[in-house]
């Protein structure tokens, strides 16, 4: 079993820590999964997935007074 070293002033030999055993130094070199790929869906056409968001009341409005932005986004 590997210790800490004691070279340290002011830690009595006693004191020192069993690194295999240590709980931080064991959470400290935790890894995690990996996150999986989000499946891809298949459109067969365009249309088939739309994204769509609306945003507004916007300010300064727009050159004929518009407002609100809609946004689309077509998957295909």
């Amino acid at each position: 079993m590997a210790k800490l070293n004691t070279n340290v002033l002011g830690i009595p030999p006693e004191d020192t820590v069993d690194i295999d055993n240590c709980e931080t130094c064991i959470r400290a070199k935790q890894t995690r999964q990996r996150i999986q790929k989000a499946k891809e869906e298949n459109t067969a056409a365009v249309g088939d997935l739309i994204h769509m968001d609306l945003m507004g009341p916007i300010t300064p409005a727009g050159r004929n007074g518009e407002k609100y932005i809609l946004s689309m986004l077509d998957e295909k």
